[in-house]
């Protein structure tokens, strides 16, 4: 598959729509723009690409200018088990790098917690006032 070849079929309206009627299936809010915001990782997934350009050379157009490629419409190209199963595979990795996010926020705060607790004691250690019995007189 071509580059512009994946980038017709991200940009395939049709196949958009029926992202979107499988995310808004999941319950995603917004599930226009999720499917807008997850079509090339979507359209990165095995098969899609070929299936789309496998799609794409069967079609012949008979005027250039007034062509519209209708692969993303057809059930038989990309199909709505490779949709679903695209959405949640790209569900699934988005939760985990949500987790592993979060992990990383909770060990750098721990961290932040953890310095300012030192800091706090050596500056507590630096302005105490001497205790008597440790000072020297000459």
């Amino acid at each position: 598959m071509t580059f512009l070849t994946q980038a017709k079929m991200v940009e395939d309206s049709r196949l958009v729509m029926r992202v979107a009627a499988c995310a808004a299936s999941r319950g995603i809010a917004d599930p226009h723009t999720w499917a807008v915001q997850n079509m090339w990782a979507l359209g990165a997934r095995p098969g899609w690409g070929d299936a789309y350009t496998e799609a794409l050379a069967k079609e012949a157009p008979g005027d250039p200018a007034a062509y519209v490629a209708t692969a993303g419409a057809d059930p038989d190209v990309i199909t709505d088990q490779m949709i679903t199963e695209g959405v949640a595979a790209v569900l699934e990795h988005t939760s985990t790098a949500t987790l592993s996010g979060v992990a990383e926020i909770e060990a750098v705060k721990v961290a932040a917690v953890e310095e300012i607790t030192t800091l706090k004691s050596e500056v507590i250690a630096l302005t105490r006032p001497p205790d008597p019995s440790q000072v020297e007189t000459n």
